[in-house]
């Protein structure tokens, strides 16, 4: 990811951190519609989740640039992810809904240049997440 992509996504990553937990409801509800098979993984922690997503959200901005240095947790994740059914399909709808939740919270600062960095950076964060699908897939 460009230095100016990375510069963009953490401006507005602060820029709308007093919202993440409104964030993470917009996108834990965007991506159990469209992934109903999801929904029960979110039903009765949902709380916890929250966390986890603002904590995630955080800590992936802080890194980006150097996803690399970060590379072995974010396969970790994958993994956990894969083994609890979550795959290439529900990855994708993530990063839509991760998008919609972005946008409607960042305002006007929503602009396509904003909107093309942070789809780097899911692109970025999802195929390291992704390895360790496509491993546990090769291993059975």
């Amino acid at each position: 990811m460009d230095g100016a992509s990375v510069c963009l996504v953490r401006t507005n990553a602060a820029a709308v951190a007093c919202k993440a937990f409104e964030i993470a409801d917009v996108f834990i509800d965007r991506l159990t519609a469209e992934c109903p098979d999801l929904g029960r993984k979110f039903r009765g922690d949902r709380a916890r989740r929250r966390r986890a997503l603002v904590q995630t959200f955080a800590w992936v901005a802080k890194n980006l640039g150097c996803l690399h240095s970060i590379s072995g947790d974010l396969e970790a994740t994958g993994k956990r992810l894969a083994l609890s059914g979550f795959g290439r399909p529900h990855a994708d709808a993530a990063r839509r809904a991760i998008l919609v939740a972005l946008q409607e919270y960042s305002g006007t600062a929503w602009k396509p240049e904003l909107a093309a960095a942070w789809g780097k950076a899911l692109d970025e964060v999802f195929g390291a997440m992704t390895i360790a699908e496509a491993r546990l897939a090769r291993a059975a």
